[in-house]
Order: C-alpha cells, then structure tokens, then sequence
C-alpha cells in the first residue's frame, strides 16, 4: 500500500514545503529565510520587485533615485523599491565581519563598493527613500543572528535596521536581512526575501531590540536581559510559524520546552484549512506534539467537525472522528478511509462524503503513528494512500 502514487505526490508537497529558500544565519543580517511572509499591512509588491531587479547599474545614488521614482508611484512602493534595491545590489561582507576589517558604512561608499554590513544596508536605504520623500530612520540595536547564541551577553549593539513613515506611522524593516545568507563556508549567497519588509512589530521583536524603546512600535517592556534569555528560535522557523497564523506569544511560550519541526507550520494550516483553530494546534503542542496534517491543497478538501485536540494517541483512550471529504481533482480516491499503522486497519464509516468512526489504542500500537488515510488506486490499479492527519503513540 505504501508504495502507491499518491504518497509520492504527498510526499513531494511537503519535501518542497520543507526545504525551498533555506538559507544559512549569521549576526548582523544574513539569517535563514523561508518563503512565507507576514506583514504589518497587507500589499503586493510583486510588479514592483519584478522592476526593481531588471534596473540596469546606475551612476549615482541621485540616478538611481530617479529611476526608482519611475517604477514606484506610492509611499509604500517607493518604500519597497529602496527595500528591493538595497537587498538586491549590496552583497554582506562576511570576510569584514568574520576578520574586524573596515568596509563600507557611509551610503555613498556602500552604493559605490556594493558591499557592506548592516550599518551600511541601513544607511544606503535610508538616504534613497529620503530622496524620494519618505521620512526614515536608522535605527540601532541588538540582532540575534546564529553569532548571539555564542555571545549572550550583547554587552553592545550590534545591529542596525531601518523604520519608515507610511500613512502616517512607522513601519520596520532589515534590508540586510532580506539580501541573502551565508554557505556553509560563510561566503555569501545573495537571495532576495520580502519578510523583512514591513515585518509586523511583534514578529520583528522576536530577533530584534532596538536601543530606543519607540522604536519597538507595540506595547513591550522587554529588557535587555529578558531578550537575551529569551527561546531561541530560528528565523525561518519563526517565518513559518507566523506565516501559518500563529502568534508570537504563543510561539515563545512553546518554544520554552517544545522543539519546532519543520513540518509543523504546514500542519498547523492544514488543521485550520480543514476546520481546526490555532487553539487547537497550540493546545497539541503543548500535549506532546502537533500531529501532522494535510488539507489536500487543489485535490481535495478534508473538514474535520469530530477530531480529538491530543498532541499523541495515549494507550487505552479511544478517539472518535468524523469528517466530510469532497474531492476537488483527485481521481484516485477509492471511497474508502482508514484508521492504520503496521498493526492497524480499520475502515471509517461511509455516509455520502462523510466519514466517522473511533479506535481505542493497544499497547502494541506504540511502536507506529496511527494514521489516518484515504486509499487510493492509480489508472494502473496500484494501491496507494492519502494521508489524512498522524499521531504518534505513548502510554
């Protein structure tokens, strides 16, 4: 059964959900990003990051300007096309880093050389979106990149990012941060991300503090002290974590005693696409572990109205569930769904496109997930499988 096409296609979503946009971290702006976002306020930049990146080398910062100002006709576009430029041209330089050697800060030497750190990244954006009229700030603080877990004192600032004025407030984001990452040889490799544009504030403190209490932009009283000690969390862990719909609350007080998996944030949508809360993934974090879950995207979609809010399936309790399932474009569907593991098969009750049934967990079911599955036969009439949701087992 398990060799059937469909895990195969499954099992593709979730590697491509796993692995794209992996970057390497490191202090003071090179950290590893993912391809989900989350904003302060929702816009689409697509038409004007597509521009920005086709902008051929200017002379000048006063002709980049000009050539920014075409493409972007809005505070918040002229704002996003500094961003883009300024992440998409300046290159991190690691070896000034990593060997305390000088590089450029000042915004004309950083536009001229095309390479600095975060100071510079900060400066460079400052003075190009203060060209086209924004009002902007440098501001400087404390970065919690791969390097602060070696360092935990931060006894000094060590990073620099930005705030723009728009509609009339302040808005967060790190150019640097959204310019790429570092190898495995800490060279760096430019890659271009959006998240740290208009990064909502709460998101943004979780790696960032700012010397400058105003410059958090939402209420905290977080001391220094307090954010170093704080869980660490990996920034395209976060970017995941957010992007799904958690709260930053709530992600730090998991992360406390829960280590994240890189497929959680995949199952905490799903859970919420098929009739789940954010309540409820939260409460089976803090329950052992959050279950996997998949909605079935473009195929089909599962709404599960009876499903037990349990991190792991515990030894002697039964579970009851009950779900409808239309099929969107997935013609291996056989009609049938069951309760498995090496040692289980149970089929669910069919009732038109709904679902039900219960299993009470044996001792013996420890060694395997309980999943449960929609069985599948190709046009070539190889049996296959869909998995539906997972849990582990424990007494």
């Amino acid at each position: 059964m398990c060799e059937g096409l469909n895990r195969e296609i499954r099992t593709n979503r979730r590697f491509l959900e796993k692995y794209m946009s992996i970057r390497i971290a490191a202090i003071c702006g090179i950290l590893a990003l993912s391809p989900v976002s989350v904003f302060a306020d929702v816009q689409d930049f697509r038409s004007v990051d597509a521009q920005v990146s086709k902008l051929a080398k200017q002379s000048s910062i006063t002709t980049l300007v000009t050539a920014l100002s075409a493409v972007a006709h809005t505070d918040w576009e002229r704002a996003r096309a500094g961003y883009d430029w300024v992440a998409m041209n300046v290159a991190y330089d690691a070896y000034a880093y990593f060997h305390g050697t000088p590089t450029a800060i000042d915004a004309q030497d950083v536009f001229k050389t095309g390479k600095s750190v975060c100071q510079g990244y900060a400066d460079l954006y400052a003075t190009i979106v203060r060209a086209m009229g924004l009002e902007c700030e440098v501001v400087i603080g404390y970065g919690k990149g791969m390097s602060y877990l070696s360092d935990l004192k931060l006894a000094a600032p060590n990073h620099a990012w930005n705030a723009v004025k728009l509609d009339g407030s302040w808005h967060l984001l790190d150019a640097t941060w959204g310019a790429g990452g570092l190898d495995a040889s800490a060279q760096f490799r430019r890659s271009f991300d959006g998240f740290w544009f208009d990064t909502a504030a709460d998101a943004f403190a979780v790696h960032h503090l700012p010397q400058d209490p105003q410059w958090r932009l939402f209420e905290s009283s977080i001391t220094l002290a307090e954010f170093v000690l704080a869980p660490p969390i990996e920034v395209k862990m976060l970017e995941k974590l957010v992007g799904s719909g958690m709260q930053v609350g709530d992600i730090l007080g998991l992360a406390k005693s829960y280590t994240f998996n890189d497929g959680d944030s995949f199952s905490i949508k799903s859970l919420v696409s098929m009739g789940g809360t954010i309540g409820n993934a939260v409460a089976m974090m803090k329950d052992g572990g959050m279950p996997e879950f998949d909605d079935g995207g473009d195929w089909y979609h599962v709404h599960l109205f009876e499903f037990p809010v349990t991190g792991v399936f515990k030894v002697g309790d039964t579970y009851h569930f009950a779900m409808d399932i239309k099929i969107k474009d997935f013609p291996y569907f056989t009609g049938k769904v069951a309760f498995t593991s090496s040692k289980v098969f149970k089929l669910l009750k069919r009732n038109g496109d709904t679902f039900s049934g219960e299993i009470t967990i044996k001792e013996s079911d420890i060694a395997d997930p309980i999943n449960i599955i929609m069985l599948t036969r190709t046009k070539d009439n190889e049996a296959g499988y869909q998995i539906i949701a997972r849990w582990n087992v424990k007494k």
